[in-house]
C-alpha cells in the first residue's frame, strides 16, 4: 500500500470518528480504513463491538470498552465469521456501524471478496439502528467485488477521498449522502472536508 493511500485511509478513518458520540454503542467492521478509527475516537464511555481481533493491540481511550463478538478466526486478516460470530450479531442493538469494503457501486452495491464477510456486513446493518457508514478510498469507489454485502439504498452515509470516481459518486448520491475529504499533504497535514454530509 502506497504511503499517499495510507494517509488517505487515515484521513476517512479521522472523520469517520467524529461520527462517535458519548456512549454510543458501535461496531467496526474488519477493514484496515475501519481499524484506523480506534485512535480518533474522542467521545466518552464508547462500547466497541468488532469481528476484528487486531482492534485488540491498538490505542484506545481507556474508558472505551472493546467486546470481540467471537467465532472462526480467518487468520490472514484477523476477521471473526462464521455462525457463532452471526448468533453473537443477532444479540446485540447498535447505534451505528462503521464498515469498509472491498468495493462500492450505484450498479452492485456494497461488495467483498471474502464471502463470510458478507454474510457479517449484511447482518451488522440490519442491527444497526443509527447511521450506517461505509469507508472506502478511491481504489474502492466504482470497484466491484464477488460477494454482495448489501444495496446501496442501506447505507446512512459514505465517506471517501477527492479522488474517487466523480461520476460514481453522482449514482452513488442517489442512495446516500457522500462526504469527500480532501487528501492531506505535506503542505497542508490536516485533512479538510471537501463537502459536507446530507442529512
Amino acid at each position: 500500500m502506497s504511503f499517499p493511500l495510507i494517509r488517505c485511509k487515515h484521513a476517512i478513518a479521522m472523520r469517520a470518528a467524529q461520527f462517535v458520540e458519548d456512549g454510543d454503542k458501535i461496531f467496526i467492521s474488519a477493514s484496515y480504513t475501519a481499524l484506523l478509527m480506534l485512535s480518533y475516537i474522542t467521545a466518552k464511555n464508547v462500547t466497541l463491538f468488532t469481528n476484528n481481533t487486531n482492534a485488540i493491540g491498538v490505542t484506545r481511550r481507556a474508558d472505551m470498552k472493546l467486546i470481540l463478538i467471537g467465532g472462526e478466526l480467518n487468520a490472514p486478516v484477523g476477521m471473526l465469521t462464521g455462525e457463532v460470530a452471526l448468533n453473537s450479531l443477532r444479540s446485540i442493538s447498535l447505534d451505528k456501524s462503521f464498515l469498509g469494503c472491498h468495493g462500492i457501486s450505484a450498479q452492485r452495491g456494497i461488495t467483498t471478496s471474502i464471502p463470510a464477510e458478507a454474510a457479517v456486513n449484511d447482518l451488522i446493518l440490519e442491527r444497526t439502528s443509527g447511521k450506517k457508514i461505509l469507508l472506502a478510498d478511491r481504489t474502492e469507489v466504482g470497484r466491484n467485488a464477488t460477494f454482495i454485502c448489501g444495496k446501496c439504498d442501506r447505507v446512512s452515509c459514505l465517506i471517501t477521498d477527492s479522488l474517487s470516481n466523480k461520476g460514481e459518486l453522482r449514482k452513488l448520491r442517489r442512495h446516500m449522502a457522500v462526504l469527500q475529504i480532501k487528501i492531506p499533504t505535506e503542505k497542508n497535514p490536516v485533512p479538510e472536508t471537501e463537502e459536507s454530509i446530507e442529512e
